[in-house]
């Protein structure tokens, strides 16, 4: 939400850092306000010298503007107010959360420096605020830009600039230039904010004196910010926690697959406690009997790393009480939801299966235009490029062989890794449905990608006599055999809740594929041409299913709309109709 940060925060000219990028000394800015950057660009000599560490003198901060009930600030009110100097430094960050009409004016946060630079002192561990603040950094678009790109912020000697424009919709007009976000700051040019532990005192003199405490790092005053004292780690059961020494007992999936410990500290003498799995595989090769498939290209809309934040998905929410009124979404980690007893992570992420990925309505939609959502083509110079991908997929039909090779394994654990291979040995089918039941690998999957049955066609196990001796033959485990012991290893509700959850998860087109997509405009027909304006951005959605209320009659509440349970109940969620894109897509 866009409030006022609770707390001692101030914004800071970083002035030294260490190896990794952490800095070391800050001058801290007791009194900050915001300017337009228009103003700037007069005083400085044009946009391009109006960038984050550029300097001017501001004569009067101007006056406090109110922005609804959560947000305050100073904003300087007179041209005439600014001028060159180097008495306030300027942070200039992304114009995406800002408002988006033609006339909305751009406004610089600039602070006024303070007597000199302070060495840092990090309250409480400096590790963990240091790791607050990389985990918030590692989710940006401007880092997911860089790993897309190929680019190692590692060898980043000088800050890397990248130009903000007006607004959203205004792209063509440029307002000044920011540094990308990286999991390092950069000494002299980078302005961040920092929460400090007390109030700052800026005194005369005081630069090399008692060192500030900084409990917190942000890159904008409106920013990312931690899911509240509750981790991933607290939200499972403790027997789901990554396993850490094989002398404490292993989980039946680390006894198969392996462990490594993560905690603790690398020092000369440091030892992993490592434990070595069961299994090897080969590579899956083209089986003989399976022509050789010509190779498909297929343009993807942007695909990027899991988003746990979202409350509504990732975490349990079955007893949800209407929202206050501007209180914070309740999808939030950390919400009002978390106050009595923490919500539960609800468990593995899986996608729905489908054999006919070209049915599902992003692929409807790009075979009549092929810019469909965003532009699959190469942009011009200079312009913006959407997070795109090309991909490569073997034709549905297709098919290989590989080989696992195990050692020292239980019968139940064999049948677990049998069940896991091939999970019709073990789950009954939804009814109505019969089948195939499969799994999804590779990229994609979201968009219908990866889809795929397995067969365990041979299976062959030795004891050790009988591998190494010729004193008896082989003797042969029936994989019906090792899935038995397996089923009858694990708790009767593990077997009836769980694994009827995972055969609708798990059934291909047990969900229709023309109904995969969110946030359709509206209800989407099953054959047929769709366009972009029938398949609306991700982001309408997430806001409309936060679970927030807005004060003032007027405004609709957002309300918290999780995912329904696995199982025979109807998997859709509703929608709210846009009647405007489905007349501009002349849908039926």
């Amino acid at each position: 939400m866009a409030k006022s940060r609770e707390g001692y925060w101030y914004m800071a000219r970083v002035e030294s850092v260490d190896g990794d990028g952490r800095p070391t000394a800050l001058t801290i800015c007791p009194q900050t306000t915001w300017a337009p950057a228009a103003w700037l660009a007069e005083v400085l000599g044009g946009w391009q010298a109006v960038r984050t560490g550029a300097t001017v003198n501001v004569l009067d901060p101007g006056r406090v503007t109110s922005f609804g009930r959560k947000v305050s600030r100073l904003q300087v009110s007179r041209r005439h107010d600014l001028e060159r100097g180097d008495g306030w430094v300027l942070l200039l960050t992304d114009s995406g959360t800002r408002k988006t009409s033609k006339d909305a004016t751009y406004f610089c946060a600039v602070g006024r420096l303070g007597s000199g630079p302070r060495a840092i002192a990090w309250e409480g561990e400096r590790d963990e605020v240091w790791q607050d603040f990389l985990d918030a950094v590692d989710g940006t678009d401007d880092v997911r830009r860089a790993r897309k790109e190929g680019k190692s912020w590692q060898e980043e000697t000088q800050p890397p600039w990248v130009n903000v424009t007006a607004n959203p919709n205004r792209p063509e007009v440029f307002v000044g230039q920011r540094i990308a976000a990286r999991p390092k700051l950069f000494p002299r040019h980078q302005v961040v904010w920092v929460r400090l532990a007390e109030r700052y005192q800026d005194q005369p003199g005081s630069a090399g004196s008692a060192p500030v405490r900084v409990s917190g790092i942000a890159l904008a005053q409106i920013w990312r910010h931690s899911g509240g004292r509750y981790r991933a780690r607290d939200r499972v059961t403790e027997a789901l926690l990554p396993c850490q020494d094989v002398a404490d007992g292993l989980c039946p999936t680390c006894r198969v697959f392996g462990s490594a410990e993560t905690e603790g500290t690398n020092t000369a003498a440091s030892t992993q406690k490592a434990y070595r799995g069961h299994l090897r595989f080969s590579d899956a090769v083209l089986a003989p009997d399976s022509p050789r498939p010509s190779m498909e290209t297929h343009l993807l809309p942007p695909l990027s790393a899991p988003r746990p934040g979202a409350g509504q998905f990732y975490l349990r929410n079955d007893k949800v009480p209407d929202p206050l009124p501007m209180a914070e979404p309740q999808r939030e980690w950390g919400s009002s939801l978390d106050g009595g007893r923490v919500r539960r992570l609800r468990g593995r992420k899986f996608y729905w299966l489908t054999e006919a990925f070209e049915r599902r309505p992003f692929f409807r939609a790009t075979r009549n235009r092929k810019d469909a959502l965003h532009t699959l083509e190469e942009q011009p110079a200079g312009a913006k490029k959407p997070m795109l991908c090309r991909a490569e997929a073997v034709p549905a039909g297709t098919r290989f062989r590989y080989s696992v090779r195990f050692e020292n394994l239980g019968l139940a654990e064999l049948g677990g890794v049998l069940a896991a291979l091939a999970p019709q040995g073990v789950l009954s089918l939804p009814d109505g449905f019969s089948g195939p039941v499969g799994f999804a690998v590779g990229g994609g999957r979201p968009l219908g990608f990866g889809s795929c049955t397995a067969e365990v066609v041979r299976l062959e196990a030795h004891s050790a006599r009988s591998r190494y001796t010729a004193a008896k033959p082989a003797k042969v485990v029936s994989p019906q055999e090792a899935l038995t012991a397996f089923r009858t290893s694990l708790p009767a509700d593990q077997r009836t809740r769980v694994w009827r959850a995972l055969s609708h998860i798990l059934c291909l087109d047990r969900v229709s594929p023309h109904h995969v997509w969110w946030p359709p405009a509206g209800e989407l027909p099953e054959d047929g041409r769709l366009v972009p304006e029938h398949l609306r951005s991700s982001m309408a959605f997430w806001q409309q299913s936060r679970g927030f209320r807005h004060q003032g009659k007027d405004r609709q509440d957002d309300p918290l709309l999780p995912l329904p349970h696995p199982g025979p109940r109807p998997q859709t969620l509703p929608v709210v109709r846009d009647d405007k894109a489905l007349r501009r897509g002349n849908s039926r």
